[in-house]
């Protein structure tokens, strides 16, 4: 799920907008079930990255933001179901394909984020992420 808090400073010579958004990522890893917060902390299964494609320099999420799944609830310090979650907020510069302002000002445009899963690598002895479910809202 994206959660758009503000657009602003719209570029129309470059082309750019600068846009506020959070990412939340929710899925199912059934080898999160029975783990407590630390011990998914260390896994090393499954922890998606994502990259803001059409961003102008850095994709990075702001400070304070999870690099680690965490559970979405706990029942006596653990994860009964393995449903996990990763939140991050954005401020970025990013590019669009171009602005039709012949109706300005009472144009509408689409301002788009496009995201990528970064490439992730297992180690062989770890667990297949094929277990793991998206979660949508």
């Amino acid at each position: 799920t994206v959660q758009v808090n503000s657009v602003t400073a719209i570029n129309i010579k470059r082309i750019l907008f600068d846009v506020d958004f959070t990412l939340m990522l929710d899925w199912q890893d059934p080898s999160a079930m029975g783990l407590s917060v630390k011990e998914i902390e260390a896994m090393t299964s499954f922890n998606p990255e994502v990259v803001i494609d059409n961003a102008v320099d850095n994709d990075q999420p702001l400070a304070g933001g999870c690099s680690a799944p965490r559970p979405n609830r706990l029942v006596d310090g653990v994860c009964p179901d393995g449903h996990l979650k990763k939140t991050n907020r954005y401020r970025l510069s990013l590019t669009c394909n171009g602005l039709d302002l012949r109706a300005f000002p009472f144009d509408t445009q689409i301002l788009p984020i496009r995201l990528k899963a970064r490439k992730g690598t297992l180690k062989p002895t770890e667990k297949d992420a094929s277990d793991v479910i998206l979660v949508g809202p």
